[in-house]
């Protein structure tokens, strides 16, 4: 600012000190200086605190749990354990540690972004697959989930490459345009792009617009293959009669058992003073990823307290 200026503002908001020496505005400036750097040291954070709270925040990502568990309950047992085991003093230290709910988002946030840099990086300087499944979630929201296998250190490793919503159709070209823009975001090449494994799907393998073709169109040397899964429930669709006929029983038995949670509770009770080493069954349904043979497996575990729980005319078929 210009002098006069300067001047004129100190005469008229600070007529005290307008006959004060050049010291005392020094000194005032000293301590202005030294208020802030107080402030700075009050509100900062430790090394060891910041370390503490993503340590947290990557145990309750873990577990699943809500972030508000980590203020609410997880910090205030911290400090009575602390408190009890070895003295208020290093309680007190437990206490600057952040844990809110906002703080333990940025940090779940934080370690994703992390986690994606260095895998995208790792996809940029060597070959991978790509496997695709869209289906439809409980709140009727198509999504569309990606996972990749890629050599790292003299092994295969598979990591879970991204889940998005799809926001309009689940045509091929929707799908493909998820997966471009992914790329192309992530700086990945399509050329590093050895195989893609699909559900089968017409939207996946359709000849023109399907995800696949136009994969093909970037890669023309990719690999195309179907799921294992896939081709098995395809498979077991064209069952022989003897087969049809147990895997209907099955499945009618296992519905008796799981249609009804009173039916369910006494299973489980039953099984557990049998001494199974399972006390569940598995719901037979006909979403096109869920193996029959599990459920089959686990009915045939089970085949001895199922006798004591399915009708007469039916245990033959366990014994």
């Amino acid at each position: 600012m210009k002098p006069a200026k300067l001047k004129r503002h100190l005469e008229t908001k600070h007529p005290d000190y307008v006959k004060k020496d050049r010291a005392f505005f020094e000194r005032k400036g000293e301590d202005y200086r030294q208020q802030q750097q107080r402030m700075v040291n009050v509100t900062s954070v430790s090394a060891k605190a910041q370390r503490a709270s993503y340590l947290v925040a990557q145990r309750i990502a873990k577990a699943r749990k809500p972030h508000t568990i980590a203020e609410e309950l997880l910090l205030p047992a911290a400090v009575d354990l602390c408190e009890v085991m070895v003295g208020k003093d290093a309680a007190a230290k437990l206490r600057s540690v952040p844990l809110s709910n906002d703080t333990i988002r940025r940090r779940i946030e934080d370690m994703s972004a992390d986690i994606k840099s260095q895998l995208l990086e790792r996809l940029r300087g060597s070959k991978f697959a790509v496997q695709l499944d869209e289906s439809t979630d409980v709140s009727g929201s198509a999504q569309l989930i990606a996972l990749v296998r890629y050599p790292r250190e003299g092994r295969i490793q598979e990591d879970f490459l991204f889940c998005q919503e799809l926001t309009g159709r689940a045509t091929g070209e929707e799908i493909f345009n998820v997966i471009d823009m992914f790329m192309e975001t992530g700086n990945v090449s399509w050329e590093n792009c050895i195989a893609i494994c699909t559900d089968g799907a017409a939207a996946m393998t359709g000849r023109k617009s399907g995800v696949v073709a136009r994969a093909k169109e970037r890669n023309p040397m990719m690999i195309a293959t179907d799921c294992m899964l896939h081709r098995q429930v395809l498979a077991s669709k064209s069952l022989s009669p003897e087969l049809q006929s147990v895997l209907s029983t099955v499945v009618s038995v296992v519905n008796h058992i799981k249609c009804k949670p009173l039916q369910s509770r006494l299973f489980g009770q039953l099984c557990r003073e049998m001494g199974a080493g399972q006390d569940t069954l598995l719901f037979h349904s006909e979403v096109r990823w869920l193996s029959r043979g599990k459920v089959l497996q686990r009915v045939y575990k089970l085949r001895s307290e199922l006798c004591h729980r399915t009708p007469q005319s039916d245990i033959s078929l366990w014994r």
